[in-house]
């Protein structure tokens, strides 16, 4: 067969690995192993990397945030400018009030902690206790409400990304601890992203895009679309058909294998040369499982043996 693939598969592989880091979900960019080796990296950006917030939610999952609190940030004892200002100008509380508050709370034993100034929208995080609460600003003059909350892992974290940027005490410390668990993090995504290439059975030219299922039918060259044959995935995940967009999704129920199959072929015209791709879903009694039907030129490697030939 011809050549469909000008990089090896272990350039596409690194390509999907970079691919998976890129996405919104995950890191927002493919060089987020660089980011992290940079000499200056300091805070991370959350809203910018989801994984990381879910990465740190699993790391803290039965820890209690007073714990994270007291052991890696620093309590003030004054609220800072920055906060004082955005609580006036948003909604309209006198400065002099809030700082009442605080002291207030500060009078029976609570300690304030205060995230980065740059994270719109959170503001301090009060410890009383064994009791975590956030103290929530308005971030417009159209909802001037302020209000108290348990707080989340996410404002925690930002009160870290504050001990860091504003230099206080424990900055190294949290630095250190950042970078640790967002090695962790990357290196968990880095394998979940190999292994899920591994298991495709097609991938696109430039390796950013892969396709699974568990079975593949490979439609005869030279046959009309009327003949071909069945393989279980296992037979092509080392040497990968390539993905060719757009392919067809379909999704039936109460199905077995064979019937998309069989519906494919006989909905081609016989002269097709080269036929779409479909993704079936199929929905039999006994689970889930997906089909790709690719054209014989979509495999450039010699078929393996063992396959089941069906004929319509």
């Amino acid at each position: 067969m011809g050549k469909l693939f000008d990089k090896p598969m272990s350039e596409l592989r690194e390509a999907f690995v970079r691919a998976r880091f890129a996405e919104p979900a995950m890191f927002g960019r493919e060089d987020i192993e660089e980011w992290l080796d940079n000499p200056a990296f300091d805070t991370v950006s959350f809203d910018r990397a989801p994984e990381f917030l879910r990465h740190f939610s699993l790391v803290w999952k039965d820890v209690n945030l007073s714990w994270v609190l007291r052991t890696k940030a620093t309590p003030q004892s004054e609220s800072p400018e920055w906060f004082l200002w955005r609580i006036q100008l948003k909604s309209g509380y006198d400065r002099n009030a809030m700082n009442a508050i605080i002291a207030t709370l500060q009078l029976g034993g609570a300690q304030v902690y205060y995230p980065w100034n740059n994270v719109v929208g959170h503001g301090p995080v009060v410890l009383i206790e064994n009791d975590v609460y956030s103290i929530t600003y308005p971030i417009d003059t159209f909802d001037p409400i302020m209000c108290v909350r348990k707080t989340d892992v996410r404002a925690v974290l930002e009160i870290l990304n504050g001990e860091i940027n504003n230099q206080r005490p424990k900055m190294d410390e949290v630095r250190t601890y950042f970078k640790t668990e967002a090695g962790k993090a990357i290196s968990i995504a880095r394998e979940a992203a190999q292994r899920d290439f591994d298991e495709a059975v097609a991938v696109s030219a430039d390796g950013t895009k892969i396709v699974k299922a568990q079975w593949v039918f490979v439609v005869g060259a030279n046959t009309g679309n009327r003949r071909g044959t069945l393989f279980p995935a296992s037979e092509l995940t080392e040497k990968k058909a390539i993905v060719r967009e757009p392919i067809v999704r379909k999704e039936v129920f109460n199905y077995d294998v064979d019937s998309p199959v069989r519906f494919y072929m006989h909905s081609r015209p016989r002269g097709e040369k080269f036929p779409p791709q479909w993704l079936y879903t199929i929905h039999p009694r006994n689970g889930t499982a997906k089909i790709l039907i690719i054209n014989r030129n979509d495999f450039p490697h010699v078929l393996p043996l063992g396959g089941r030939e069906i004929v319509v």
